[in-house]
């Protein structure tokens, strides 16, 4: 077999991705340059730093996770996974819906989901059957699965949504803690998608713009 080393892929430990150059498929050198990975992979994603798992594609379009030893910890039956783990967790689609599996490739929430974020701030916002919630990274809720929208600022603070007129209105947005306690009332077309480095949050109400604290009051800039 003979190989050329992608030089643009090095890992912390010296770990080489490598290419053969017959198949296109692509393997890894440890930092003494044996070959830990044969080349059977279509693709190789670096290392998560906290974990020390790589995604892996094999040739037939289905993703998993190896160690740095070379060993399938999730075998590739996955039509997605993450590169990265966020609260210990990693996002993967089986099937066509969404769980969460751990360092060790165990699936620790079951795909169930028809769509979901990572974790941040040890929360995830899930979709199923229409409507949206919270999740712990064990699984466990902590938004009930009845909005329209949500998602996860940081800092403890949610944005999440309901539709107007008996469900079939534009989406309203409010402000909440982390508890589920509404900081504001759902009367926002649009909320920021980040708590910005003041602390505030933009927010849009008809003509109106300006930014929430994270208490939920008003600061008001133009319109």
């Amino acid at each position: 077999m003979s190989y050329t080393i992608d030089e643009y892929w090095t890992d912390a430990d010296g770990i080489q991705r490598i290419k053969d150059d017959d198949s296109y498929l692509y393997g890894l050198l440890d930092k003494y340059g044996n070959v830990i990975v044969p080349c059977k992979y279509d693709m190789i994603i670096h290392f998560d730093e906290d974990v020390r798992l790589a995604a892996v594609c094999s040739p037939y379009g289905k993703w998993g996770y190896i160690n740095t030893s070379g060993k399938e910890v999730l075998p590739c039956e996955y039509e997605h996974v993450d590169d990265r783990f966020y609260c210990g967790r990693a996002l993967v689609k089986k099937y066509g819906r969404y769980g969460y599996i751990d360092k060790y490739g165990d699936l620790k929430i079951q795909c169930e989901y028809d769509e979901a974020s990572f974790f941040w701030d040890e929360m995830a916002a899930v979709k199923k059957n229409g409507v949206w919630g919270i999740i712990t990274p064990f699984g466990h809720q902590k938004f009930s699965m009845t909005y329209d929208a949500i998602y996860v600022l940081g800092d403890g603070i949610i944005v999440a949504g309901k539709r107007s007129l008996l469900g079939f209105g534009p989406i309203k947005y409010c402000l909440s803690d982390h508890t589920a306690h509404r900081l504001t009332d759902f009367k926002y077309d649009a909320i920021g998608d980040r708590v910005l480095s003041n602390g505030r949050i933009l927010y849009k109400k008809g003509a109106e713009k300006g930014y929430l604290d994270k208490q939920g009051f008003e600061h008001r800039t133009f319109g």
